[in-house]
């Protein structure tokens, strides 16, 4: 588990620096590691199930376009809420 967080916040350090590969990396990571996650954010933040994988897509492809507006890689979980917090409708 830690050795996955490390790998994670290695990717998102790279990517926010506009390493191509790493931002390849953490898309692929968005859409697979952190789905569940974001999922349940969204859940625990009211959206209506039927818009969760869509606001899920939107958050990941927001996040893989403006990774390098990152700054500090310690921060990614906040900055990943507030770049993904308009993407999606509530009930």
């Amino acid at each position: 588990m830690k050795q996955d967080l490390e790998f994670f916040l290695y990717a998102v350090w790279w990517a926010s620096r506009g390493d191509e590969l790493a931002k390849r990396t953490l898309w692929e990571l968005l859409l697979t590691d952190r789905k569940r996650i974001i999922l349940s954010k969204l859940r625990d933040g009211d959206v209506r199930e039927s818009d969760r994988e869509d606001a899920h897509s939107n958050i990941a492809l927001k996040v893989y376009s403006n990774i390098e507006q990152l700054k500090v890689t310690r921060a990614y979980i906040r900055w990943e809420d507030r770049t993904g917090s308009n993407s999606f409708h509530r009930p």
